[in-house]
């Protein structure tokens, strides 16, 4: 069995400031158009997703519930896992492995530069960075998210917002 996984950096948030904490920060306008094409591509293609899981900044949440609108998910089924801001990469891989063997097909939304590094330990190939709205696929042929480790995966595509039209 091919277990599938989509990590994704959120889209382009406001900035943060002196009245609004990190984890508050919004989805600018540009940030939602590009997390729109971007959940619009995927859909195609991707068709399938069987689980959303998401920081719980805004931000996060924010992109996480417009990648699911494409898929018509039932948005009380993204999971919104706490250890996900500010995750190192050993916080963010024992979540992988957690993840019910019935799964196959799932979705990470996550930070900078935790995704880049992850998709770089799992694959050991060069990501090259993650600008907002930026996915990587990757896919292990294996019946269980346990054995995801470093060097187990194997990076099958990148989707960076400047190659999707509309940006």
């Amino acid at each position: 069995m091919t277990k599938q996984l989509w990590l994704i950096r959120h889209a382009e948030a406001e900035e943060s400031g002196f009245q609004t904490r990190d984890f508050d920060r919004k989805l600018t306008q540009r940030g939602i158009q590009a997390a729109t094409r971007l959940g619009g591509h995927l859909h195609g293609i991707f068709p399938e997703c069987q689980r959303i899981i998401s920081s719980p900044a805004h931000r996060c949440q924010a992109t996480a519930v417009i990648l699911a609108g494409q898929y018509n998910y039932d948005l009380s089924g993204v999971v919104l896992e706490k250890e996900i801001y500010e995750a190192s990469l050993r916080t963010f891989l024992s979540l992988i492995n957690q993840i019910p063997d019935t799964i196959n097909k799932v979705m990470m939304v996550g930070h900078n530069p935790t995704v880049t590094y992850l998709t770089e330990y799992l694959t050991q190939d060069y990501a090259g960075g993650f600008s907002p709205a930026t996915a990587a696929l990757l896919t292990q042929e294996t019946d269980t998210w346990q054995t995801w480790s470093q060097g187990t995966a194997t990076l099958q595509a990148m989707v960076r917002p400047e190659t999707l039209s509309g940006h």
